[in-house]
């Protein structure tokens, strides 16, 4: 039974971070044999090349958004658990600017790439610009990033497990449910 409490402890807090915080993005170098040379520029929660990185005190980098919930739980460093507070994190821009310069100069490709297909590329300091300029915007319910090709119609018509729906079982539920929920919460026999 404690193995049970460990698991929904652990889902719950998933579901929680999902809500609070923006998933990390993706980013694919566009010489894939450059990452090697690059590794201490890989978050080491999501094992992707970091998305506005911050650096620990004790000189680690991560992606902001995978590091923020890591700290919340644990304060610890992930790499080498010494004592880390959301308040001695710096941008690596100011902590280490010779490593940003480093970063900003790698071309990469769209985050959206492999599961949206844009098909843009260029260097790392201009992926914020690329994705408010056109290429998408995050969905208001499940915060995912939807190229404009797809369209955030098709997306909150077909995909979307997050948006609130009106309950389908009459005389039951009055209340808007996630997708879901929907047969957990009404599916009463």
């Amino acid at each position: 039974m404690h193995l049970v409490s460990l698991v929904l402890r652990a889902w719950k807090m998933a579901l929680e971070t999902k809500q609070t915080t923006p998933k990390p993005f993706q980013i694919a170098l566009v010489k894939p044999e450059l990452a090697q040379a690059l590794q201490d520029l890989m978050c080491a929660i999501c094992y992707n090349l970091v998305y506005e990185p911050v650096q620990t005190p004790c000189s680690h980098v991560f992606c902001n958004s995978c590091l923020k919930p890591w700290i919340e739980q644990k304060q610890t460093c992930p790499m080498d658990n010494k004592a880390v507070s959301s308040s001695s994190l710096k941008p690596l821009q100011s902590a280490n600017p010779l490593a940003y310069r480093i970063l900003a100069s790698q071309l990469v490709k769209c985050p959206l790439h492999a599961n949206e297909g844009c098909t843009w590329t260029g260097e790392y300091s201009s992926i914020a610009n690329h994705l408010k300029s056109g290429c998408g915007e995050p969905c208001k319910f499940c915060n995912e990033f939807i190229v404009q090709e797809v369209g955030m119609k098709t997306h909150l018509d077909h995909f979307c497990f997050a948006i609130p729906l009106p309950c389908t079982v009459p005389g039951r539920c009055v209340h808007d449910v996630l997708l879901t929920q929907m047969h957990t919460l009404c599916m009463v026999r």
